[in-house]
């Protein structure tokens, strides 16, 4: 089953915990409802007709309905927090569980349990903006000011096998507005959106390289900055490389584009 969760192996351990800084974290649960629509169109780069085994991923059309409950686990030395987010929902993932570690800036440290989460089972390595969409970075601004902010996160759905998302975009802060009866801080974002990794699990490796855009509208909560509502629309363009596939050398390019919207919903016991 591979590694536990540092937060799961310190609750089986609490003094080793103590002993590394590591303590428990005490903050009330979050949880939000998601709606995501996906739209994937793949295709080879060479003009060619994909083989059998690929042609039902020639183009894909879902929409996906499911909830994330995080709860917070552990406090770090270094400041920052592991939070786990447990989904559910009549969706793959429900009842999959991926502890975040961030900072209270929103920056993400660390994803674990991703492996359990990825693949056609549960396909959290095909819509893992969720996590910076219930976790974003946002630069400190005044009403009407505009700020750059580049944020980072590991999808690591395996022994190497691993690509790094970034997101280098313009905020811009609309002013206060009230939503569900709750003051928030509300914002406008725009920017490019890369991906770069591999998959050595191949010989040789599976290279991918992505390019896009990811725009959107957040909401957060003026008492203690959790997201309220988060809006998307996010576009890519992906270029895998199959070096070794079964007659000679392909590679795949493949459009995905992420739209919907997340809120905060109340949270039960």
């Amino acid at each position: 089953m591979g590694r536990l969760p540092h937060a799961i192996a310190c609750s089986i351990a609490v003094s080793s915990c103590v002993h590394t800084g590591v303590e428990p974290d005490v903050a009330p649960p979050r949880q939000w409802s998601v709606s995501l629509d996906i739209h994937t169109e793949t295709a080879r780069s060479d003009g060619e007709p994909l083989d059998t085994v690929l042609r039902p991923l020639a183009r894909i059309d879902e929409s996906r309905r499911f909830s994330i409950r995080g709860e917070r686990a552990l406090r770090h030395p270094d400041g920052s927090r592991s939070t786990r987010l447990r989904f559910s929902g009549e969706d793959p993932l429900s009842g999959r569980v991926v502890d975040l570690r961030h900072f209270e800036s929103g920056e993400i440290l660390a994803l674990d349990w991703l492996e359990h989460a990825a693949g056609p089972a549960g396909g959290i390595d095909v819509i893992s903006p969720i996590f910076p969409l219930v976790s974003p970075k946002v630069p400190l601004l005044r009403r009407g000011q505009q700020g750059r902010m580049i944020t980072a996160w590991p999808v690591e759905v395996g022994p190497d096998r691993k690509v790094t998302e970034r997101i280098r975009t313009v905020w811009t802060h609309l002013g206060t507005q009230r939503l569900g009866g709750r003051a928030a801080h509300a914002f406008r974002y725009q920017g490019d959106w890369e991906t770069t990794g591999e998959d050595a699990g191949h010989t040789p490796s599976v290279g991918v390289e992505g390019r896009g855009r990811a725009t959107g509208s957040l909401w957060l909560d003026v008492s203690d900055l959790s997201v309220m509502a988060h809006e998307f629309d996010w576009e890519r363009r992906l270029v895998l490389d199959y070096p070794a596939a079964p007659g000679a050398a392909v590679q795949l390019v493949q459009r995905q584009h992420l739209s919907g919207r997340v809120d905060q919903q109340a949270v039960g016991r």
